[in-house]
């Protein structure tokens, strides 16, 4: 089996942008921001003889140039198009070519893993850079929900396979060779062993037939939700840039962070004391510099779900200016 599926199990290699922020030790007020280059390894399936491949939304994500190279198991390496990438399902669809046909793991519906519970499982892929590396568990439990500091992840498969930084992307198939699922992560911690997950293979192959043909343009990509929007939405915040006039304004030393600048009354926003003229410095642990380093699993909160909000609060007296933190604990409508 495992000489059947590994030719199909490709290493993923890509460099990715990394912004990080370093403090002021004599100012805490200000704090300078810089990006950087790092290399991401990760995993990936080849699902047709013409090089179509699925991976990870967050293996690819952030990709810099000169973007995704796919190294197949007899080591050659092959430059990849990213044709389409879904972080809320965490799966992106990649394609390479060449003359000959790849090998490829099937994902029709009739050629799934049936997922049984207790059933022998395979992860096959490239843990922190070891390529086509191997390791066998069992199928642990089925539609597990997983938190994470960005946000949730539901309906996943769990494992005792050895799933490790380097596995997302790479295959879970049971002993016949049929697919089970895509690894996509697993707990970490000193007291936790042996719990890992993927996303099942019917959620893959169904993303699978919408992002082909997105691909091929025989359907329309569907418009994409501004977060701005969703926490309108579900908090009653409305957030907005900080430009340099606003940070003028509102005596703020820097444009990092995005201004609270309208709460819905009666939400829930407004029913915590959020304000305008507030600033957000943080959802989760993700620290926000602009609207873009909104945290992309925001999309997916649902009714009753919590997120953790950190504004800054700038107050002056004086010719003094003061900030203070404080934490927001929404509830979503």
């Amino acid at each position: 089996m495992v000489e059947k599926v590994r030719p199909a199990v490709v290493n993923i290699n890509t460099e990715r942008i990394v912004q990080g922020r370093v403090n002021d030790a004599f100012n805490p007020f200000f704090a300078r921001y810089y990006q950087t280059r790092v290399p991401s390894l990760g995993s990936g399936v080849l699902i047709s003889a013409d090089g179509y491949i699925v991976t990870c939304a967050h293996v690819v994500a952030q990709a810099a140039d000169p973007g995704v190279k796919v190294t197949l198991v007899d080591g050659s390496t092959l430059p990849a198009a990213i044709l389409f990438s879904d972080e809320d399902a965490d799966l992106a669809l990649l394609k390479i070519t060449r003359p000959e046909p790849f090998p490829f793991i099937s994902t029709a519906q009739a050629d799934l893993s049936p997922d049984l519970l207790g059933e022998t499982v395979v992860a096959m892929g490239d843990p922190v850079g070891y390529q086509s590396s191997v390791s066998a568990g069992i199928l642990s439990a089925k539609d597990r929900k997983v938190r994470t500091e960005d946000g949730s992840a539901e309906g996943l498969l769990q494992t005792d396979a050895a799933i490790n930084p380097g596995n997302s992307g790479g295959a879970l198939v049971d002993i016949e060779g049929k697919l089970a699922g895509i690894c996509n992560a697993k707990l970490a911690g000193n007291a936790v062993e042996g719990i890992g997950f993927a996303i099942p293979g019917q959620k893959v192959s169904a993303w699978l037939a919408d992002a082909i043909a997105i691909a091929k343009g025989q359907k329309p990509a569907p418009k994409p939700v501004a977060l701005v929007d969703v926490l309108w939405d579900r908090f009653g915040v409305r957030f907005q840039t900080i430009t340099p006039d606003l940070a003028e304004s509102f005596n703020l030393p820097t444009t990092n962070g995005l201004l609270v600048a309208d709460i819905d009354k009666g939400g829930p926003a407004d029913l915590a004391g959020m304000q305008n003229g507030m600033v957000l410095v943080r959802v989760g642990n993700v620290t926000i510099i602009n609207a873009d380093s909104l945290p992309h699993q925001l999309r997916g909160v649902k009714k009753g779900d919590q997120v953790d909000f950190t504004i800054a609060v700038i107050e002056q007296q004086g010719s003094l200016v003061f900030r203070r933190s404080q934490l927001f604990q929404l509830i979503a409508r």
